[in-house]
């Protein structure tokens, strides 16, 4: 439509043009992107402010986020980088499809520490989505560790690289939450390690696979058994919390008093590093059954990683009683107290 001469904004039929665009997206997306890269040429006539004075800033908005979208998956991604960086610097700095589109192309290009700044933004900026966030997180912390495998702590200050000499010491120990604890002070020292710590937390928290509890599940029951032990898989076989999380949040969404999807969803929170979500869901379960008892003990775990170290010996209490507090305990709660009882003696859990 652009003829080089710059008219009336209204008269440029923008809402209907980019409808169309919009329209074509998943159908042609050849002729969407001719369309969006028309319609973009008419709006960048006009400076935001007079975009915005007309109401019409969803509108490039959208059509930014489409193009970008569109040369993101021909993997032009420079191209289609600079159209979110359009929008966030011009037009809505918390915009969230450009926020997340921005983070995935930061992690296409292997600029994981960004990518996890922009899903720190979309957290801060969109509360309801934090759940989401943090599993997305997971898979650039996956990345990074190998790009971080050969560090140098030589890089980093004294006082944060002692620290972490420190907590390497305590995982050779089986002391992990002393581990954990020495290296989230690290990062407290010296932020510019954080990533590289993060990624040595992980490897402790693989020890937490040996040691929460969860109940057994028969494969062959019916479907959503088999999806359960599909969380489970995921969770500690493939360590892939994104795929745990999002298998866990059907079950859910089924059932949102499931049990064992409660009890998974606090596990996969711990190993994301949210202990106060982790708790929450703990504490569902327990409401919803107080003699379900796999949570009792993750709870204390989640508690004790927040240093909330008497609720932590309350929690583990529960469980430590049990003999004494049921007359007649079954064999699945003895199974629980006796991995309970060893698995706080073999990592020092100081309960």
């Amino acid at each position: 439509m652009s003829d080089g001469e710059k008219k009336d904004i209204g008269s440029y039929d923008f809402p209907s043009r980019v409808q169309k665009g919009l329209d074509l997206l998943h159908k042609d997306s050849n002729k969407a992107l001719e369309l969006f890269d028309d319609v973009l040429n008419d709006f960048f006539m006009f400076d935001p402010d007079e975009i915005n004075e007309k109401g019409y800033s969803s509108l490039i908005i959208n059509s930014l986020n489409a193009k970008g979208s569109i040369l993101n998956a021909y993997d032009d991604i420079d191209n289609a980088e600079e159209c979110f960086d359009l929008v966030l610097n011009d037009y809505d700095s918390q915009d969230f499809t450009s926020l997340i589109n921005k983070a995935l192309i930061l992690r296409k290009k292997m600029h994981l520490e960004e990518s996890l700044d922009y899903y720190d933004k979309i957290s801060d900026a969109y509360p309801n989505k934090r759940e989401l966030v943090l599993a997305w997180k997971s898979e650039v912390y996956d990345d990074l560790k190998i790009k971080l495998s050969q560090a140098n702590l030589d890089d980093y200050d004294n006082g944060a690289k002692e620290l972490v000499e420190k907590g390497l010491s305590f995982k050779d120990k089986n002391l992990v939450l002393d581990a954990l604890n020495s290296y989230q002070e690290a990062i407290e020292i010296d932020s510019s390690c954080k990533y590289l710590v993060m990624s040595l937390m992980d490897d402790v928290k693989k020890e937490f696979f040996k040691i929460f509890l969860y109940e057994d599940i028969d494969i062959n029951e019916n479907s959503l058994s088999q999806k359960k032990v599909s969380v489970l898989h995921y969770l500690f076989i493939k360590n892939n919390l994104f795929y745990a999380y999002m298998l866990n949040e059907e079950i859910l969404e089924e059932n949102n008093n499931d049990l064992f999807a409660l009890n998974a969803k606090g596990m996969i929170f711990f190993f994301l590093d949210d202990c106060d979500l982790a708790i929450e869901c703990f504490n569902k379960c327990i409401e919803l059954d107080d003699r379900y008892l796999y949570p009792y003990f993750n709870k204390a775990i989640a508690l004790a990683r927040a240093k909330r170290l008497d609720e932590a010996r309350e929690s583990y209490g529960y469980i430590k009683a049990l003999p004494d507090m049921i007359s007649n305990p079954n064999e699945e709660e003895m199974s629980i107290y006796n991995r309970v009882i060893i698995a706080n003696a073999m990592y020092s859990l100081g309960f």
